[in-house]
């Protein structure tokens, strides 16, 4: 992500269930976010594969002055095989509340191009865990 100025693990809950820190600039003159989420996943019985966060607190991310704190209310993907063993389906569901003065198309039509400028690096890391 080239948003991306900071990642951090901060704690591995199970096997599944992690929390991590995220944070990442905006442009100009918008302050940059930082959201702390709880991630878990799981593979589905008929092969799919489902990833979900949501925003939490944890004593190792307070907030931090130099970002705005966004609050994950619900995302995740879901990842479904397709015929063809080398290509899947990517579902993606993004509710949050990024604390921010303008209108939600606005909004609504920037992290989309964001989101769609990285699928290909979503493919590419996905590549290197293929079977």
């Amino acid at each position: 992500d080239h948003n991306m100025v900071d990642k951090k693990f901060l704690e591995k809950l199970s096997l599944r269930e992690e929390v991590t820190y995220y944070a990442s600039k905006l442009p100009r003159p918008l302050s940059g976010r930082d959201f702390v989420t709880l991630r878990g996943w799981r593979e589905l019985p008929d092969g799919r594969f489902i990833i979900i966060n949501r925003s939490v607190e944890h004593h190792n991310a307070p907030s931090n002055p130099s970002y705005v704190r966004g609050v994950s209310i619900g995302s995740g993907y879901l990842v479904a095989p397709c015929k063809n063993p080398s290509e899947c389906t990517l579902y993606m569901l993004s509710h949050a509340d990024l604390c921010m003065p303008l209108p939600d198309f606005i909004i609504n039509s920037r992290v989309s191009s964001v989101i769609a400028s990285g699928i290909p690096r979503l493919r590419e890391a996905m590549v290197k865990y293929a079977p």
